[in-house]
């Protein structure tokens, strides 16, 4: 008699258990799957680099009850994006979000596929794994003034730097998809260039070209010299959708340059170079033109200029970086000293620079005013700015 009561026990308490809902490693195993969404509301397998994308995750059975979820790039990624499943529903959608850097894995290094896995928010099973191929974004090189594309001619083809990269290389004018820029041509200082803004809109149907034939969504820009300047002037006026990732520029005049100002007073290459002189570039142009719509910017200012006669149009040295020293010597760390003189103060500190371009140490009475010191005999340019193969390193920039 106890026997059987055991084995009534036991009976019942089977029968509650399989009425009780799957636990999450259970629902995996019975067939969820994860869906990679394009912007169509397609299901897609390949993607390029920055893409905007939603995830679906599906159950084999209805979630009970809700299911929270998040989305890793492979079981040690960052999380990417989440949905709940709720209660009687078999499937969640993520928002739209965009996969920029999902090409790079966390060394830097490329990868042509990523594994994204869905897992159960409250304890972090894993609920499903898809792996998905991913192409690196194009990149489009914007070249600089009284230039063409022939100054990427390094970076282009199947042997050149991008190439060897896995990286596709576009250059505005290269006649790989249509659109030519005009910023001058050194042979012709009397015939008109166009504008900023102008170069700034051919830049764009450009980019389209480029977009229509890879069928990447967004791009990577490289500017060198004025070049900078009509990418900016695209990011801030021209693009209604942000289709740009980042915008390296290598030598561009943020601040303008004297050596515009000669060629503007006896009407060469016009108008170019009138939009190349500091009085435009602080005045005008920057301060209409500071809108980055998430656009990461970065700077490279090139190599420096040591000898006078090298710049005939501004002080030298120019455009170093220096590694000042603080005190005691263990606290020695980098600092970027971009003046125009280097300063005795750059021993213990670095100088400022002030909106007029010169730099020096403010005054207590005058923290505003800049003020010039003698440059150190011997200054040592920091290893920082050095080139170094993973960094772009193109010819010597001009403005």
């Amino acid at each position: 008699m106890r026997t059987a009561r055991i084995v009534l026990v036991l009976t019942l308490g089977l029968m509650l258990f399989a009425a009780l809902p799957l636990p999450t490693r259970a629902l995996a195993a019975a067939g969820a799957r994860i869906e990679v969404l394009g912007r169509d509301g397609s299901v897609i397998g390949r993607i390029t680099d920055g893409d905007t994308v939603r995830l679906r995750l599906t159950l084999a059975e209805a979630a009970s009850p809700s299911v929270p979820v998040v989305f890793s790039l492979g079981s040690d990624g960052p999380r990417v994006a989440r949905c709940t499943i709720v209660a009687a529903q078999t499937a969640c959608e993520t928002e739209p979000f965009a996969t920029l850097g999902w090409y790079w894995d966390g060394a830097g290094l490329p990868s042509g596929s990523r594994s994204i896995q869905a897992l159960a928010a409250d304890n972090l099973e894993v609920l499903a794994e898809t792996t998905l191929d991913i192409d690196p974004r194009p990149v489009v090189m914007v070249h600089g003034f009284s230039s063409s594309w022939e100054a990427w001619t390094n970076y282009l083809g199947p042997s050149g730097y991008l190439a060897q990269h896995g990286l596709a290389g576009f250059a505005v004018g290269d006649g790989q998809v249509p659109g030519t820029m005009n910023t001058g041509n050194l042979a012709e200082p009397t015939q008109p260039t166009n504008t900023i803004f102008e170069n700034a809109a051919i830049l764009g149907e450009y980019i389209d070209q480029v977009k229509q034939r890879t069928g990447a969504q967004t791009v990577d820009l490289i500017a060198h010299s004025m070049g900078g300047l009509i990418a900016r002037g695209y990011i801030d006026r021209v693009m209604t959708e942000r289709d740009v990732a980042q915008l390296i520029m290598l030598g561009s005049p943020m601040a303008g340059t004297d050596c515009a100002n000669l060629p503007a007073s006896l009407g060469l290459y016009l108008p170019a170079t009138l939009e190349l002189r500091p009085s435009y570039v602080r005045q005008i142009f920057n301060p209409q033109v500071s809108h980055r719509h998430g656009v990461a910017f970065h700077a490279l200012a090139g190599v420096p200029i040591l000898e006078g006669f090298k710049s005939p149009c501004t002080d030298v040295p120019t455009d170093l970086a220096y590694r000042c020293r603080a005190s005691p010597p263990s606290l020695s760390m980098p600092f970027a000293c971009p003046c125009c003189t280097w300063t005795s103060t750059c021993r213990s500190r670095c100088s400022t620079i002030s909106s007029l371009g010169f730099c020096g140490r403010p005054s207590a009475r005058s923290p505003n005013r800049p003020i010039r010191h003698r440059p150190c005999p011997k200054p040592t340019p920091s290893s920082s700015h050095a080139s170094s193969p993973g960094m772009w390193t193109p010819a010597r920039a001009r403005s």
